[in-house]
C-alpha cells in the first residue's frame, strides 16, 4: 500500500500534468515540482510548531502565499 509522502507526491504530481497538459503551467519534473510545492504549503505551518515558536499560525492565509508563489514560478504566462 502506498502511503505517506509519496503518495502525496504522486497525487499533486498528477495535477500538475493535468495543469501542464492544459498549458495552464510549465515545469520540468512534475514530480520534483509537486515536491517542492508540498514543503511549500507546509513549511509554515509545521516548522513554527517543531521548533516552539509561540505565534499563531494562519494555515488559510500561508495556504494562499504559498500558491502565489508557486504560481509566480511556474505559471504558464511566466518564462
Amino acid at each position: 500500500m502506498e502511503a505517506g509522502p509519496r503518495r502525496a507526491t504522486r497525487i499533486v504530481g498528477q495535477v500538475f500534468r493535468v495543469l501542464q497538459e492544459a498549458g495552464s503551467v510549465k515545469m520540468q519534473d512534475v514530480q520534483s515540482t509537486a515536491s517542492q510545492f508540498i514543503h511549500l504549503s507546509v513549511s509554515g505551518i509545521i516548522m513554527p510548531r517543531l521548533l516552539a515558536v509561540g505565534q499563531p499560525i494562519d494555515a488559510p492565509a500561508h495556504a494562499e502565499r504559498a500558491v502565489d508563489v508557486f504560481l509566480g514560478i511556474y505559471s504558464a504566462g511566466n518564462t
